[in-house]
């Protein structure tokens, strides 16, 4: 099988649902899972970076992918499906195939603003 270009087997290459901190009270309010997100976007936050490291410390490639609310929203009734947690990975990890895509390979750095960590 080949690799796609960014791939390697020593270093897999994942994204990460990258929200903001003004948009924190509105993902909740849309989310189908709000009981389960933590209750403020500082805790949600440092889990999010907690995570990050311990994935890249297990040797794979993180990158944040910002999500647009209204983009998510949108895709997921286009979907059939509620935004929650499954839904915002699948997300995050088709706008990183896009925006890789889009600018020939490197996950995660492309015009959609995501932050190769």
């Amino acid at each position: 099988m080949a690799l796609k270009r960014g791939d390697s087997p020593k270093e897999p290459s994942v994204g990460v649902a990258w929200f903001r901190r003004e948009d924190w009270a509105r993902l909740v309010e849309i989310s189908a899972d709000r009981e389960d997100l933590e209750t403020t976007f500082e805790a949600w936050e440092a889990g999010a970076i907690a995570t990050m490291a311990e994935l890249r410390s297990h040797g794979v490639d993180v990158s944040r992918v910002p999500v647009d609310l209204d983009r998510l929203a949108i895709w997921c009734r286009g979907q059939g499906i509620p935004v929650d947690a499954r839904s915002r990975a699948r997300f995050a990890a088709e706008e990183l195939e896009r925006t890789d895509l889009a600018r020939g390979g490197g996950a995660g750095r492309g015009p959609a603003g995501g932050e190769h960590w």
